[in-house]
């Protein structure tokens, strides 16, 4: 269960749901990490979850981004009616 729960959250976020921008260090990511974020932060920082489902280089980029600015996309919530 953990293994598909991993798998589904590797594809979420690969699927361009969290995009680095390096000159800005900053991630664009669901809303739903936002509407979530008690889950997310479990781990500490939400970036610090996503983080280990990110390609290396968007981790090293991050990591040496002196600020990290997260940037919460809207989520179209009718897809789950």
């Amino acid at each position: 269960m953990n293994e598909q729960l991993d798998n589904a959250a590797v594809n979420f976020i690969k699927d361009t749901q969290v995009t680095l921008n390096n000159h800005e260090a900053r991630i664009e990511l669901s809303e739903l990490f936002k509407y979530y974020k008690c889950d997310f932060k479990l781990q500490g920082k939400i970036e610090d979850y996503i983080k280990k489902y990110m390609s290396e280089q968007d981790r090293k980029n991050i990591e040496e981004s002196k600020k990290v600015s997260l940037i919460f996309r809207d989520y179209n919530w009718d897809i789950n009616n």
